[in-house]
């Protein structure tokens, strides 16, 4: 089917949920969408760093991943670690000066396993929802496990999402690439597996197949902005591509 005009005003209603779906063909990148935000040009990244793992996630593909959940003392001390980090505070920073108001009891938490033949990896991840104004919405993921840990942020504005990151280097929060492949793609993967699980749970699966904190920020923050916007239309039924398109990716 096309992306018709009714369509199109849907996907100013586009929510995030939560840390970033998977790219695999070409690292070519698109413009990041218009975020009105205090930054200039030099801010804004050409490229996507957790993207460079993309080549790695073949060698995942028989990697076995488990969702766990937290009991409610484990959930604080995952909350209260995430909340005292320090890219997630100049994120929450962030947003809050760009308008979007923490929902503190919104707050989830998941751990999962990822299992390969050589190594088991257990990842705490963290999902943070913004509410905005107009129903833009926002989120931020961090994520952490052996290997280290990361956070990033989504912005669902005007029917567009824009993942931000915080650069200790420069000291300052930067927006960062998303491609029109990177978006189908994880289109394709979420409809893969949306009949069997919620958002969380998907999102989870593909984000933690790759162990990296990087990677499962960026893949979460993307993903959980994508299967709301899936389930809510359902929009497995559509091209990937007028999915994207939606969301302003493609």
């Amino acid at each position: 089917m096309r992306l018709n005009d009714e369509v199109r005003k849907i996907s100013g209603l586009f929510m995030i949920m939560l840390v970033v779906g998977m790219i695999l063909v070409t690292p070519a990148l698109a413009c990041p969408p218009n975020v009105q935000t205090e930054q200039d040009s030099s801010n804004t990244l050409t490229d996507c760093p957790a993207c460079s793992l993309s080549s790695e996630y073949a060698n995942y593909s028989d990697a076995k991943v488990e969702t766990i959940e937290l009991s409610e003392k484990e959930q604080k001390k995952a909350t209260a670690e995430a909340l005292s980090d320090e890219s997630v505070s100049k994120l929450r920073d962030e947003l809050i000066k760009l308008g979007y108001v923490s929902s503190i009891e919104e707050i989830y938490t998941m751990k999962s396993t990822t299992t390969t033949e050589n190594e088991t990896v257990t990842t705490t991840i963290v999902t943070m929802p913004f509410n905005g104004t107009n129903n833009d919405s926002a989120v931020i993921v961090f994520a952490s496990n052996e290997l280290g840990n990361a956070a990033m942020a989504g912005v669902a504005n005007n029917g567009e999402l824009t993942v931000l990151q915080y650069d200790s280097v420069t000291d300052q929060v930067q927006i960062t690439g998303l491609s029109c492949d990177f978006c189908m793609w994880a289109v394709g993967e979420i409809c893969d597996l949306i009949s069997a699980y919620g958002c969380k749970q998907v999102c989870t699966i593909i984000a933690t197949r790759i162990p990296h904190p990087a990677w499962i920020a960026f893949t979460g923050v993307t993903c959980w902005a994508l299967c709301s916007f899936i389930v809510s239309y359902k929009a497995c039924n559509w091209a990937t591509s007028e999915v994207c398109e939606g969301a302003g990716l493609c």
